[in-house]
C-alpha cells in the first residue's frame, strides 16, 4: 500500500442472500403516557389540505420557515414487488415543514409520485408494500437533521383513494425511532403490523383489503408533545458563510502510515492499536435488496439512513476516528437468482466514491 491514509479502511464485502427489506421492523418504542387524552391545538391559517369533506388546516405547513426550527416530513412508500422485481422505496412530492402542534395531512400518489425507475418496472399502484411511513426528509436525502428531538403522533384517518379506512390506533404514539431519526414505521407495516383494519400481509407483503387497489393514500395526523433541541434558535437562520468552505478538512493525531507497517506478522491487538478509534458505516451499502437495475441511492437508504456525504467522512475524522468500515452487499445489484452475478457499475462507483473519501 502506498497511500498514506488519513483513515484506514476495512472494506467488508458481505455477500448476503437477498431477502425483503427489514428497515421498518424496528419499531417506535417509546411512548407517552396520557397522551392520548392531551389534545393538540390544530393551526388556522391561509394554506390548508382537502381530504374529500374534511379540511385541515396546515398553517403555512408547505412554506419552509426562516427559522432552523422545523421538519421536512414527506409520506413514503417501500414496495416489496416481487411482481415486478421492484424493491425500493419511493417519496411522496408533497412536503410539509412543521414547526409546532397540530393537524396535517400528507399524499402519496401513483399518478404523480412513482419515480421513472418505478414505471419502467411496472409499478402503477400501490400494491405488495412493506410500509407507508412518514419519515423526515432531509435526514433520508442526507441534506441535514432537524433539531426536532421527540415527539407523538396520532392517525385521525387514512384514506386509499377516495374511501375512508378503518383506523385502529387508539392513543399517540411516538414518531421517533430508537435510533433518533422521525420515522413512523407506519400505518402500514408488513414487519410489525399495520394501524389500518383493511390492510392484510403475507410473507412480509402488505396489501390493502378494499374493492380496489388504490393509486393514492393520504394520512390526517395530529402532532404532539413537541420537544426541540434547546440549541436550535428559533430566530431566522443566518446565512452559512461561503466564502471557505472547511468542512472538507481532514484533521486529527492520527499518525499511523501503514505503508512502513508490515501488517503480515502482526497480531490482531497490535493491529487493532494502530487502527485507533473505529466507526462503522452500517445500515448504508449493506442494507440488503433484491432487484439488479434498481437506483443506486435506494440501497443505501433503505434501512434510514442519509445517503453519506463527503462531509459526513470528514465529520467522522474531525470527531477522533481514524478508522472507517464501510459493509457491502454485493448482492444488492445481482440478479443472483438467475445466474446473474455481474455487480452494477453504477453500484461499484458509488462505493468507490466513498471509499476514496476515506483514504
Amino acid at each position: 500500500m502506498k497511500k498514506n491514509s488519513l483513515l484506514c479502511l476495512i472494506l467488508a464485502a458481505a455477500l448476503a442472500a437477498a431477502s425483503v427489506f427489514s428497515g421498518c421492523g424496528k419499531g417506535n418504542t417509546a411512548e407517552t403516557a396520557g397522551s392520548s387524552s392531551k389534545e393538540a391545538d390544530v393551526p388556522t391559517s391561509t394554506v390548508s389540505a382537502s381530504v374529500d369533506n374534511i379540511e385541515i388546516e396546515m398553517d403555512n405547513a408547505y412554506e419552509k420557515p426562516d427559522t432552523d426550527r422545523y421538519i421536512k416530513l414527506a409520506l413514503n412508500v417501500y414496495f416489496n414487488d416481487s411482481t415486478h422485481s421492484y424493491f425500493s422505496n419511493e417519496s411522496g412530492s408533497e412536503v410539509i415543514y412543521v414547526t409546532k402542534e397540530g393537524k396535517y395531512s400528507l399524499t402519496f400518489d401513483c399518478d404523480k409520485d412513482l419515480s421513472d425507475t418505478a414505471k419502467t418496472a411496472g409499478v402503477s399502484e400501490l400494491k405488495n408494500l412493506t410500509a407507508v411511513y412518514i419519515t423526515d426528509m432531509e435526514h433520508l436525502e442526507g441534506t441535514g437533521k432537524s433539531p426536532l428531538k421527540s415527539c407523538n403522533i396520532f392517525y385521525d384517518e387514512v384514506y386509499a383513494d377516495s374511501e375512508k379506512l378503518t383506523v385502529t390506533l387508539d392513543k399517540p404514539k411516538a414518531a421517533f425511532k430508537d435510533n433518533g431519526v422521525f420515522d413512523t414505521n407506519d400505518p402500514v407495516n408488513s414487519w410489525d403490523g399495520s394501524y389500518v383494519a383493511e390492510v392484510a400481509s403475507e410473507e412480509h407483503v402488505a396489501n390493502f383489503t378494499t374493492g380496489k387497489v388504490p393509486k393514492k393514500i393520504t394520512v390526517v395526523f395530529t402532532l404532539s408533545d413537541l420537544v426541540w433541541d434547546e440549541a436550535a434558535p428559533e430566530e431566522p437562520a443566518k446565512e452559512p458563510d461561503k466564502s471557505a468552505d472547511k468542512t472538507t478538512e481532514l484533521t486529527g493525531n492520527n499518525k499511523a502510515v501503514f505503508s512502513d507497517l508490515d501488517l503480515k506478522g502482526m497480531d490482531a491487538l497490535t493491529l487493532s492499536y494502530y487502527m485507533g478509534n473505529g466507526i462503522n458505516l452500517g445500515n448504508t451499502f449493506e442494507a440488503v435488496s433484491t432487484g439488479k437495475n434498481g437506483p443506486v441511492a435506494t440501497y443505501e437508504s433503505a434501512w434510514g439512513q442519509p445517503k453519506t456525504t463527503k462531509e459526513m467522512i470528514a465529520g467522522y475524522k474531525n470527531a477522533g476516528f481514524d478508522t472507517l468500515r464501510i459493509p457491502v452487499a454485493w448482492t444488492n445489484t445481482m440478479d443472483y437468482l438467475n445466474g446473474d452475478f455481474e455487480i452494477n457499475d453504477d453500484y461499484m462507483k458509488r462505493v468507490a466514491e466513498v471509499v476514496d473519501w476515506a483514504l
